[in-house]
């Protein structure tokens, strides 16, 4: 989907984080996943997101900052992520373009509860 298109097809939660990352890093690639109907949430829910980041922005730094300035930029001037989960894979250019431009979105679990008991929360 071209990225104009996912992003008027995004809710509103969505969109203030995708224009954050743009502002803040710059993606060469961008692409969210709503993943709240896996965790018990309603139709429209924007509470569980998954995002590929492709930044220059990323060249020489380690995976785990690479994930801090994610979460730094969604934060955008906030003390806390406006969701209450997203997970983050993060890549660089080098690593885009050695893939040809084709990486896959990261796998993540349904929802396993708080309790682990497989219900949502």
């Amino acid at each position: 989907m071209a990225l104009e298109a996912a992003a008027a097809a995004a809710g509103p939660m969505e969109t203030k984080m995708r224009s954050a990352l743009q502002k803040h890093l710059s993606p060469v690639f961008l692409e969210f996943v709503n993943e709240s109907s896996k965790h018990g949430s309603g139709h429209g829910a924007e509470s569980h997101f998954k995002v590929l980041v492709v930044s220059a922005k990323f060249e020489g730094i380690s995976l785990l900052d690479r994930h801090r300035m994610v979460n730094d930029a969604v934060k955008d001037g906030s003390t806390n992520i406006p969701v209450h989960a997203l997970s983050v894979s993060a890549k660089t250019v080098a690593q885009w373009e050695a893939a040809g431009g084709k990486l896959p979105m990261h796998s993540t679990p349904n929802c396993a509860g708080g309790d682990g008991s497989g219900g949502s929360h």
